[in-house]
């Protein structure tokens, strides 16, 4: 065989190599990515044209907890296990990019929100990162796994989401229920045959063996509230509705006052932060509409959404400077 025909077979190899990649980045982002939570919140964003009042971002706790259709001019885009600084580049994104800025944004502050084990959180391929700055992450951190993940979004997007194949091939459904950008949940934390264990397990997750207040994390939340005071956009930090055994299970771990003193101590160099709303024991006496230790069930984000659209209102109408 000469030099000519392997090179044409080693050429030929790689684009069917190529091709073949395309074919199943191609098809996962269409037929399967696109019926995910993720894609799904993107795609009701863009379908969004009333009046953005409040854009309330965050974690799954926002997520499953605030029911935007109770709150008027409002949108829910939030996403699970998103931490600040992915937060921070979707509203960057959202603002700059999408041209959509909101008078208010609203920020859950929670006793996982700075920990640690949130700072690597970015899980599979997302649209909600198309905004992200991989390199400045990388270079941020000093680790440059994002840029693999980066190129897993762009060009491998159906790598190591096996999990979610499956899923979809199991069900002929979208994978879940979500209007406005809210997911709705089941369940219900008393339910739990121990709630007290349930609750200790959960602050072991998020706690055990990570700063409390992680430096990185801290950044960022700064950089979200500088580039709110700098496009005059509103900010209400949010506690949201915890189970009382897990809160007292988290200040077994660090204390919970000083934890929220350092919060405190942040934001009040912001005039843009008008309230911190204090809801972490809203449900204490009412642990039912919980569906485990730190996040609401579909009962309970009707009560607790339906509460915060007249105390938003009720803010606003004798606002003042936090």
């Amino acid at each position: 065989m000469g030099m000519k025909e392997t090179y044409i077979k080693l050429l030929t190899f790689l684009l069917l190599l190529v091709g073949a990649n395309y074919i199943l980045h191609y098809s996962y982002k269409v037929i399967i990515y696109n019926k995910t939570d993720n894609a799904r919140k993107e795609k009701q964003f863009e379908e969004y044209h009333g009046k953005l009042k409040y854009l309330f971002l965050g974690d799954s706790h926002s997520q499953n907890t605030i029911d935007p259709s109770l709150i008027p001019n409002s949108f829910n885009f939030s996403s699970a296990n998103e931490n600040y600084i992915q937060t921070y580049f979707k509203l960057k994104g959202i603002v700059n990019e999408l041209g959509r800025k909101p008078e208010y944004v609203v920020l859950p502050v929670d006793l996982s929100s700075f920990s640690s084990f949130r700072t690597g959180r970015f899980f599979n391929a997302s649209l909600l990162l198309t905004f992200a700055d991989y390199l400045e992450i990388s270079i941020y951190e000093k680790d440059f796994a994002y840029i693999q993940t980066w190129l897993e979004n762009e060009f491998f997007m159906y790598a190591g989401n096996y999990t979610t194949i499956s899923r979809f091939l199991r069900s002929r459904n979208d994978f879940s229920n979500m209007k406005l950008g809210f997911k709705g949940r089941t369940g219900n934390l008393l339910d739990q045959v121990d709630v007290r264990e349930a609750c200790e397990k959960k602050a072991k997750l998020y706690l055990d063996g990570y700063d409390p207040f992680d430096a990185i994390l801290r950044d960022y939340f700064v950089r979200i509230l500088d580039f709110c005071q700098k496009q005059d956009i509103k900010v209400y930090l949010m506690k949201m509705p915890l189970a009382k055994e897990y809160v007292e299970a988290c200040n077994k771990y660090f204390s919970v006052d000083d934890y929220y003193q350092k919060i405190y101590a942040l934001s009040s160099r912001y005039p843009s932060v008008k309230n911190i709303f204090d809801f972490q024991d809203y449900f204490f006496g009412q642990q039912h509409f919980l569906r485990n230790p730190d996040h609401a069930n579909m009962e309970g984000a009707q009560v607790f959404s339906t509460m915060l659209a007249k105390e938003l209102a009720k803010f606003e109408n004798d606002e003042h400077p936090f």
